[in-house]
């Protein structure tokens, strides 16, 4: 089987719940639980797949699809400080949400492999 990588342009959060890519399946497979990476700035990144996506249906997956658009939700980072950003943002109060790129320093296109 092909390594699994997920090359992604869009990434946003959904607040208290996970960090969610948008992107498209290029090789191998993922499935919910499995950890990922991805490289920062600062290095890499690992996390926990929570949910899975196809984007053309709108399905909760637990399984990707090769040579499928999907969204990948994560959450659970290693570095313990990127599962608590979101309790310096409160939407009700703040005008501007901090980006996905800015929180983990990060550019597109993004490669995310499993580790």
């Amino acid at each position: 089987m092909n390594e699994f990588e997920f090359v992604t342009d869009e990434g946003f959060f959904i607040w208290n719940t996970c960090t969610v890519f948008h992107g498209f399946v290029k090789s191998g497979e993922i499935t919910t639980n499995d950890r990922i990476k991805l490289n920062s700035t600062d290095g890499a990144i690992t996390a926990k797949v929570k949910l899975i996506v196809v984007l053309s249906t709108r399905e909760i997956i637990k399984k990707s699809i090769q040579s499928e658009k999907i969204a990948i939700g994560i959450d659970r980072f290693e570095k313990q400080d990127l599962n608590t950003f979101w309790n310096k943002y409160n939407p009700d109060l703040d005008e501007i949400a901090p980006k996905v790129e800015e929180i983990l320093k990060i550019s597109y296109p993004l490669v995310i492999s499993k580790t």
